[in-house]
């Protein structure tokens, strides 16, 4: 038997009891990034089963948006043209932790006032809706739901960040970079696995909305670095395809089918 395995927490007491029952039955357990294959070594599994097959990002992500595009949406949502966009592209949970980037976009000084775009949805919305009230960012946050395609959207953000308390593999921050966007993540778990402090994007520690808010405000007055962290970003998302992925999750069933 071959288990997949995507996620850092336990999940209820029935999902850890099934997974304990299923561990002395699994031939392999496929995890999607090293701190995801350690936290199932530390709870039950052995080491010598788990194989790392990192998530894939679609060959979409690697073209660019048509500027045209990007410049529609932008008039559609009312974003001024000179106004900066924070972002991300997330679940509205709490383990996102969003009210850090609210706080992050709050802090923020910009010529033009910085617009952040939410696309997304979940159960904390009512509680992120009303705490951008209390900042006073409501006229400059657009909370567009989920969205099929979010490419043109991701496209529209000058940085795009993913401030997760922790990620077992973060798919959002991956296609950001293979689109070629400036990235900020939180440190640790599987996103340290796809961004490299200053050279492919800026680190900050979870829960940090100001140290948040000094990397996003870092890449928008420096275009320059913007760029350069942007461009080798797309550059290692190359290295996620879709065939890369494919075949290493054939090559786990083939030698599990062989045994």
């Amino acid at each position: 038997m071959v288990t997949h395995h995507h996620d850092l927490e336990p999940g209820p007491w029935y999902v850890r009891w099934t997974d304990r029952w299923l561990a002395g039955a699994t031939d392999r357990a496929i995890a999607v990034s090293d701190a995801v294959a350690e936290v199932w070594i530390r709870r039950h599994l052995p080491r010598e089963r788990i194989v790392v097959v990192p998530n894939a990002v679609h060959d979409r992500w690697r073209v660019p948006v048509d500027p045209a595009q990007r410049q529609a949406l932008r008039s559609a949502l009312g974003i001024p043209p000179d106004a900066p966009v924070v972002g991300t592209v997330t679940r509205f949970d709490a383990v996102k932790d969003l009210p850090a980037l609210l706080e992050a976009v709050h802090r923020l000084r910009t010529p033009s006032p910085a617009h952040l775009l939410l696309v997304g949805d979940g159960p904390e919305r009512p509680a992120l809706e009303e705490r951008l009230r209390a900042l006073g960012l409501t006229g400059r946050a657009h909370c567009v739901g989920f969205q099929d395609d979010p490419r043109p959207y991701v496209a529209l953000m000058d940085v795009m960040v993913v401030c997760s308390l922790h990620e077992g593999f973060s798919t959002a921050l991956l296609e950001a970079m293979a689109l070629g966007r400036p990235v900020v993540a939180t440190s640790g778990s599987g996103m340290s696995e796809l961004v490299q402090d200053g050279r492919n994007g800026l680190l900050v520690p979870p829960h940090a909305p100001a140290r948040l808010a000094e990397a996003v405000q870092r890449l928008l007055d420096d275009p320059g670095l913007a760029a350069a962290l942007s461009s080798q970003a797309g550059k290692d998302a190359g290295r996620f395809t879709v065939a890369a992925h494919v075949a290493g999750i054939e090559r786990i069933y083939r030698d599990v089918r062989g045994r």
